[in-house]
């Protein structure tokens, strides 16, 4: 198994993240319907809320990379060049990449690995953050 298919197969439990965050969101929300009005849970939930928010935009990210490392892990090695010579060019007429930016495979999967920890670590977060709402309000 090769790195881009290693990285392909880590961003299917991606998923499993963006759900149990959108999850803690509703959650959230229902908290707030259901909460007194007290300015630091009030604080605390707004802050849950927007961090939910944050991790629907990384989650979105990390689908338009499952579908790319996926599509690539099925390249054949001779053909990965000029694939991703002309994916660059697309994300660079899209504007989603600068001119001079022609990342390696290697750096693409760090930066993809790095934003799937960054996905766990703030689903952590907005648990923690709910439970200690929950805990102030009672529910």
């Amino acid at each position: 198994m090769n790195q881009i298919q290693l990285t392909s197969a880590l961003l299917q439990h991606s998923k499993s993240i963006d759900l149990l965050s959108t999850l803690l969101l509703l959650a959230t929300i229902a908290a707030t319907l259901v909460s007194p009005f007290i300015f630091i849970i009030s604080c605390l939930l707004l802050i849950t809320g927007v961090l939910g928010l944050f991790l629907k935009y990384i989650a979105l990210r990390l689908s338009f990379d499952r579908e790319v490392f996926a599509w690539f892990s099925q390249v054949p090695a001779q053909d990965m060049d000029r694939h991703t010579e002309q994916m660059d060019n697309s994300l660079n007429q899209l504007q989603l990449i600068s001119a001079g930016s022609k990342p390696n495979w290697d750096e693409r999967c760090q930066g993809t690995i790095r934003l799937i920890r960054t996905q766990f670590i703030l689903c952590c977060l907005q648990a923690i953050l709910l439970l200690v709402c929950c805990s102030f309000i009672n529910i």
